[in-house]
């Protein structure tokens, strides 16, 4: 039988595989050994189903007890196929050793060997597999890269050359190998044009591999280059994405990683691990979007994905509660992903870097000893890291090989150079420990942001501002309390131990590295940027009031209660607060400052041996000599400052006299915290809390006094850090106090907000004397202008306020812009009120454009309570009509109205009105009786004279009175009207009064007055009338007009920027087109209707 079910297999027949296979099991009697058909399941499985594969997994028997090498082989093929390499080799081992002439295993073992970085191993396997298989691609590509990831060019040469000619190999791979030839022989062009020749041949993923070529080969802008292009031509490639994303992630561009991810997410939204990437990358660099949602996404879509995934979502979700600082919980979450797979590599790396932290050293050690039989590289890297250094050279050369890897990250990999250059130190050969760490420093600064000329500058800015003087005239500025410390000082000088002695007093609380004062300028800045203030940090606090300080300083001072409420003192020992000393003591003039000082040259190697997670961001000067000298002397400087701008405020404690003597130290430390003595802060090593710094392991040891003087081990190297610390410039000078007051903004928009409009209107205008580029002064003083009446002279300052925001996206400029549009549009309406249209129109342009900045959400239009296709509208028309009939008044259907009536037999459905006719003289007598009758005089759009509009108070209907005026004895006009305006600004229909001849009909209401001859009338009004047209009850749309009036002009763009300011975007839109048809020489419409209907598109 088992026969026949290998033909089944061998055929993909996987549903009568599975069947069969499913009803022998489980017919089976208990002594039948059904092992081999339980592994040709589980096989079958793996091929068609993954996701229930893994349920079978308790049922197979264990590797060591199988006796029949196809058994081995199938469980291992399917663990192999399931993406767990570690699980497969133990079965494909067995299988060997059964059967060592078995291609297919001796191949697979070679391959899951290769997957776990484990070439060496995989080696033999696949060279046995290429004698058994030698007319099969895939062995001798897998034995090519075997070669290749050892350096054994010319081997993998010959391998490659053996692959060529065989057709079933996989040729994105076969040109990968041959690339990577290339790049390891340094023939960059080569591998270039041989991959540029893979594109035009249409081999898949070639686009990739010319990325990956151009990366590897140092030439990362042009990588990103090809890769946005290849990603224009096929923006849903899958495989381009993920490594757009990688790219970014390499390059420090995380913000465009994001991007990348969430276009790849848009395209798999139920995929778990695209969501586990996007919480891991929230976690550590991107906060636009909250990596919690995400990691609880990944967990939620994991559940209906294999094992694997949700491996990968709990790491994700235990990566997040360390970031929460909720570290039990991701130990437990990490625990339970070990459970799932004891041996996944980000699990037992992820927990043991978490065990690390919290100082059980040992624990993590036995974490990552684990890590090594699964991941070695990997493993003996956090080995390393945690002073676990190897002893076999194999090992040390199986880095050094891998370390000269090209990869995305260029050339070399400068991580595990950092990890050979560890090797090395403590292995004593200095000169070696300085080749790797110089070669990974060197190929990190290709892709760091850092700038010494920005940081020397903003250190200046820094001293200039922050005098005596200044910091003397903000005397009272703040809050009092004595609960913040901060230790600050270079990075690598001794913080870390400092706090850990100050964390074992018990009425201490070591906060480690808290963001709070580097956040709190950054809102500073992003307030000033949203403000268009033309200012930043430091300058801007010029404008800090006082009572501005002390609502910053209260809350900085409660989010450091709410860490620990209980204890009198906080320490928050981020390093490079020393740059931000002046902006502290203005906070908190009591806190307690602790700044450690050490011999320049060890900071400097000590920085220079390490890759630190914020090398993107404000460590990136540790990846060079000369930046780190200049850091230096820079630091010093500041130091020196700020002892003479606050004598006697800082404590000073030199690292190496505190090695020596830390009892000593440690009282005066106590002492100058004004805290009584406690023994247990000599015990400091005990002390149980995380410690998130490159000094995690070194706390947890007793003191030790080798690190001192280590540069002198470098001497010979270290030639532009001395040239580097000998350049001390001399100190700015420096800034004058500012002329006016603190807090003018501030104090402005209080009173504005009180309605106190000529008090804010004076402190806005003393601002804008000391500061005439102050965007947001010069809109609020046109907001106070605006509201006192004063619409011509706000709108100049409105404008300039918008002009001055150079962020267009941002929301002051989007309510800006909205403020600015409405005073356009009530300036444009005084103006037409004093019959300055020309002007008017000028406004009314402004104001849509003002408006075309703005995102307006659709709303759809409220139907009316009853709607013109409703016989009881057209019963109300004749009702009206037979009252004003019957107090003489000789009034008449006429425009939409009369076009429904006359062309259709009913009113239009999608009429806005009723719209009758009358003599303008007898319009007294029309209204006395319509307000006497259920109608309300509605207030109009324009001021305009006719029209004049009256509401139905009950149903809400709309009545025109459309008053004619008798021109002379031949002719009457009608339309729309100003009075006070030139006659060629009107828009006027001019009728013959034979046109207007009426006549009486009976209505079931009594009589009413009707058009002798309707026809000529809406021909002269509309023209092709008898077309259906919805636009023709709009005079702006009337087909007949010879002429598009100011007045219809004014008239038009009132409506389209009412519409679109309600949310009527179609409205808007199909107005728009109306006069685009009007006046096609009006080029701007254009683009104000694009922004109507993008607003609408985005909407949809």
């Amino acid at each position: 039988m088992l026969e026949n079910l290998e033909i089944l297999l061998s055929k993909s027949c996987f549903i009568d595989l599975n069947d069969q296979l499913e009803n022998f099991i489980s017919g089976c009697d208990e002594k039948f050994n059904i092992q081999p058909y339980m592994a040709l399941y589980f096989l079958s499985l793996a091929l068609s189903k993954p996701e229930q594969a893994e349920t079978l997994a308790d049922k197979l028997a264990d590797a060591k007890t199988i006796s029949c090498a196809k058994t081995a082989l199938w469980i291992g093929s399917a663990w192999y196929l399931l993406k767990q390499p570690f699980k497969a080799i133990a079965y494909l081992k067995k299988s060997v050793e059964l059967d060592a002439n078995n291609g297919l295993a001796q191949a697979r073992t070679g391959a899951c060997y290769l997957i776990l970085g484990e070439q060496q191993t995989a080696q033999p396997h696949l060279e046995k597999a290429s004698q058994l298989l030698p007319n099969t691609g895939g062995v001798w590509l897998n034995l090519a890269r075997a070669y290749l990831m050892q350096g054994q060019l010319e081997q993998a040469t010959q391998a490659l050359q053996t692959a060529a000619p065989l057709k079933d190999k996989d040729e994105a791979t076969y040109l990968k190998s041959r690339v990577e030839v290339l790049l390891l022989q340094q023939d960059y062009n080569a591998a270039e044009v041989l991959a540029r020749a893979g594109i035009a041949n249409q081999v898949k993923r070639a686009h990739a591999i010319l990325v990956l070529l151009l990366s590897a080969s140092g030439q990362h802008d042009q990588a990103r280059l090809e890769l946005h292009q290849a990603l224009d031509a096929e923006p849903n490639n899958d495989e381009l994405l993920s490594l757009a994303v990688e790219l970014a992630n390499v390059s420090g561009r995380f913000y465009e990683a994001a991007h990348w991810l969430q276009q790849a997410i848009v395209r798999q939204p139920e995929s778990s691990a695209l969501w586990s990437q996007l919480a891991l990358l929230s976690s550590k660099r991107f906060k636009d979007f909250d990596s919690r949602i995400a990691a609880d996404k990944a967990l939620q879509l994991s559940q209906k994905e294999g094992v694997e995934q949700r491996v990968l979502a709990l790491c994700a979700q235990a990566h997040v509660l360390e970031n929460e600082e909720q570290l039990e919980a991701a130990e437990q979450v990490y625990q339970q992903a070990l459970q799932l797979i004891p041996t996944a590599p980000n699990a037992l790396s992820g927990l043991g870097h978490l065990l690390m932290l919290l100082g059980r050293i040992d624990e993590a050690v036995t974490l990552f000893e684990q890590l090594c039989h699964v991941a070695p590289l990997q493993g003996w890297s956090q080995l390393i890291n945690a002073r676990k250094i190897p002893d076999q050279p194999e090992v040390i050369q199986r880095l050094e090989t891998a370390a000269y890897q090209p990869s995305l990250e260029g050339p070399v990999r400068a991580h595990l150079l950092f990890t050979l250059a560890k090797v090395w130190e403590q292995k004593a050969d200095y000169a070696q420990a300085w080749r790797c760490a110089e070669a990974a420093n060197e190929a990190s600064k290709k892709h760091l942001p850092y700038c010494p000329a920005e940081h020397r500058s903003q250190v200046e800015h820094e001293m200039a501002f922050f005098s005596a003087t200044f910091m003397q005239s903000r005397q009272g500025y703040g809050d009092s309390s004595h609960v913040p410390v901060f230790i600050l000082g270079m990075p690598r000088s001794g913080t870390t131990l400092v706090e850990q002695i100050l964390g074992s007093h018990s009425q201490v609380f070591g906060a480690g590295e808290l963001s709070q004062i580097p956040a709190a300028i950054h809102r500073l800045n992003l307030w000033e940027y949203k403000q268009g203030s033309q200012r930043s940090y430091p300058e801007c606090l010029q404008d800090l009031g006082l009572a501005a300080s002390k609502k910053e300083a209260q809350r900085l001072l409660a989010e450091l209660q709410a860490l620990a409420p209980d204890k009198a003192r906080i320490v928050d020992k981020l390093p490079h607060n020393f740059e931000h000393i002046g902006f502290i003591k203005l906070l908190f003039p009591n806190a307690k400052i602790i700044h450690l000082k050490r011999e320049p040259r060890d900071v400097a190697i000590s920085n220079y041996f390490i890759d630190y997670a914020a090398k993107f961001g404000g460590m990136g000067f540790a990846y060079d000599q000369s930046w780190i000298g200049e850091q230096l002397v820079d630091h010093q400087r500041l130091m020196n400052h700020w002892h003479q701008v606050l004598p006697e405020q800082i404590l000073e404690v030199d690292y190496d006299l505190l090695v020596e003597d830390v009892e000593s130290w440690a009282h005066r430390i106590i002492d100058y915290l004004q805290l009584p003595w406690e023994e247990t802060v000599l015990s400091f090593q005990k002390l149980e809390r995380a410690v998130k710094t490159a000094s995690s392991w070194q706390v947890r040891q007793p003191i030790y006094t080798s690190s001192k003087a280590k540069w002198k081990r470098y001497a010979e190297f270290l030639s532009p850090l001395e040239a580097a610390l000998a350049v001390v410039p001399n100190p700015p000078e420096p800034l004058p106090l500012a002329k006016h007051d603190a807090g003018l903004f501030s104090d402005g928009m209080a009173l504005l907000k009180q309605n106190n409009l000529r008090a804010a209107q004076l402190l806005f205008e003393q601002l804008l004397q000391a500061n005439p580029n102050h965007a947001a002064a010069h809109h609020y003083l046109g907001a106070c202008l605006q509201q006192q009446g004063k619409l011509k002279e706000a709108l100049p300052l409105m404008n300039r306020s918008t002009e001055l925001l150079i962020d267009h996206s941002s929301c002051s400029n989007t309510a800006w812009h909205s403020n600015a549009a409405v005073c356009h549009q009530d300036y444009a309406r005084k103006l037409m009120e004093q019959g300055q249209l020309d002007v008017a129109l000028s406004h009314l342009k402004q104001a849509l454009q003002h408006q075309s900045k703005l995102s307006v959400k659709r709303m759809e239009q409220v139907k009316p309570a009853v709607s013109f296709d409703h016989a009881d509208i057209e019963n109300l028309l004749w009702q009206t009509l037979a009252a004003l009939t019957a107090i003489d008044v000789h009034v008449f259907p006429q425009s939409g109205t009369l076009l429904g009536l006359i062309r259709d037999g009913h009113l239009l459905p999608f009429d806005k009105d009723l719209d009758v006719g009358l003599p303008e003289h007898e319009f007294p007598k029309a209204q006395a009786l319509l307000l006497t009758s259920g109608w309300k005089r509605e207030k109009t759009e324009l001021p305009v004279v006719n029209p004049v509009p009256f509401r139905h108070i009950k149903t809400g209907i709309v009545l025109d009175l459309c008053l004619l005026r008798r021109v002379d004895t031949e002719h009457s006009v009608g339309g729309l009207w100003l009075n006070n305006i030139r006659n060629d600004w009107q828009r006027v229909t001019v009728f013959p009064n034979s046109c207007l001849a009426l006549k009486q009909v009976i209505t079931r209401y009594g009589k009413v007055w009707m058009l002798q001859n309707p026809e000529q009338w809406l021909t002269l009004f509309y023209g092709d009338w008898r077309t259906p047209n919805k636009q023709f009850n709009s005079i702006v749309s009337a087909k007949n007009m010879s002429g598009f009036s100011l007045l219809t002009y004014c008239y038009a763009l009132t409506r389209t920027y009412l519409f679109w300011r309600a949310g009527l975007l179609e409205k808007a839109s199909n107005l728009l087109e109306q006069i685009q048809f009007k006046l096609p020489e009006e080029k701007w419409l254009s683009e104000i209707k694009r922004a109507v209907d993008a607003n609408n598109d985005s909407e949809k």
